[in-house]
């Protein structure tokens, strides 16, 4: 019985030893998870404590709204979550990282024990993900890295209100806090891509739903033509995926790196003044804004089709299988969930 217990631990500690930085990861993120569970505060408190303009104020007042609407008539489980609200102070909290091989759209992988394997990777800490992407990038590597404004435990703990979701126009908002809520609704598993992209799917129909239900015609409108606008722009990154991916299909081993990577800058070069050009009409919201001066490489549009890539598929089997109607489209999911 002793060699046996003795032999366990030593199993254990060599698992553990061979996991560390991948442990280490895991600790340093749930610390900073539960320091923003822990500083959140009510939203009473927060108001109480804060002079916020009147804007800001039905910000919070509408964050409620979307979440009982997500309940009562989309369909999505009841949570704890958005019922408190961490203060910023003006700062990001988290970023997160995408990395995908310099000549190929697919994405990098990390993988950790018993979690699996995931196609971006979140920091709380700036500097350790400053070093992450300076690595990555040694190797090779391109690498996105983006600010990140909301996230999902996947219904495990109540997620927070950000006090930077109150800088978002309502439809945004409303997009947002469903995509958030769905994820911890349905999480199928092993599967980042389908979820993300159902997850926005579903956030984007759902916010539509909910507009409308409002009866503000001007609101209405305004979200349509936003709508219309974003919708373009999607597809002309999603078709500049599509192009670089043939590009580089027409690489083989013969040719020298240098000319290859003139090819793909050249390629890439053009995508970023056609999307330019097609914003330069110079009515851009907040979130076009950094279309203008982007960089754009293989983890970004690598990135962007996690979210993205499916929106037709399910558009098709919404209307085909369910009629339309997204409540019947998520009930479908939550059963197989």
């Amino acid at each position: 019985m002793k060699k046996l217990l003795l032999g366990l631990l030593i199993l254990l500690f060599a698992y553990l030893g061979y996991h560390y930085r991948s442990l280490a990861y895991g600790i340093k993120q749930a610390a900073g998870q539960i320091h923003i569970l822990l500083e959140a505060e009510p939203i009473d408190r927060y108001l109480n404590r804060h002079k916020l303009d009147q804007s800001r104020k039905d910000k919070i007042a509408f964050i409620n709204e979307i979440k009982q609407y997500a309940i009562d008539s989309l369909g999505i489980e009841p949570s704890g979550s958005y019922e408190k609200i961490y203060d910023q102070k003006g700062k990001p909290i988290l970023w997160v990282l995408t990395a995908s091989p310099e000549f190929e759209l697919k994405a990098y992988e990390w993988v950790f024990p018993i979690a699996g394997s995931f196609s971006y990777k979140g920091y709380f800490d700036h500097e350790a993900v400053v070093q992450e992407k300076q690595k990555l990038e040694k190797q090779g590597l391109d690498v996105d890295l983006d600010e990140v404004s909301a996230w999902s435990t996947l219904g495990w703990l109540n997620d927070p209100i950000l006090s930077s979701m109150l800088d978002k126009d309502s439809a945004r908002l409303a997009e947002l806090i469903i995509h958030e809520l769905f994820h911890g609704t349905v999480f199928l598993k092993d599967s980042i891509e389908l979820n993300e992209n159902l997850a926005s799917f579903v956030g984007r129909k759902g916010a539509e739903r909910l507009l409308k239900s409002s009866g503000d015609t001007a609101l209405i409108n305004k979200n349509r033509l936003k709508r219309e606008k974003r919708s373009q722009l999607s597809l002309m990154i999603m078709r500049s995926a599509q192009r670089l991916d043939s590009l580089y299909k027409t690489f083989d081993k013969d040719q020298s790196r240098e000319k290859k990577l003139r090819k793909k800058q050249a390629m890439i070069e053009e995508i970023r003044w056609k999307i330019a050009d097609k914003l330069a009409d110079g009515n851009l919201i907040s979130t076009e804004q950094h279309y203008l001066n982007f960089r754009p490489n293989n983890a970004y549009f690598t990135g962007y089709l996690t979210y993205r890539s499916k929106g037709d598929q399910f558009e098709r089997e919404l209307t085909e299988q369910f009629d339309g109607d997204i409540v019947r489209f998520i009930a479908h999911y939550k059963a197989i969930n």
